[in-house]
């Protein structure tokens, strides 16, 4: 998504947040994962970059989609 971004400047921002929607489903995904769908808990040194990118990320992808 963010390759096609470079191609289409009018549009470039919806590439962009759709690649960053993409990234926080990753990061949900992996959450899910880990936690084996919230059955284990796992220590939060572990799960830092989940905590603090998967939200980054979501609202990088706001920034882009309302801009």
């Amino acid at each position: 998504m963010f390759i096609l971004s470079f191609f289409f400047d009018d549009i470039y921002h919806i590439f962009k947040g759709v690649g960053y929607f993409c990234g926080t489903g990753a990061y949900v995904f992996e959450f899910l994962l880990l936690t084996d769908c919230f059955k284990t808990k796992v220590p939060h040194e572990e799960m830092f970059m989940v905590y603090c990118l998967g939200p980054l990320y979501l609202i990088m992808d706001l920034g882009y989609i309302l801009k």
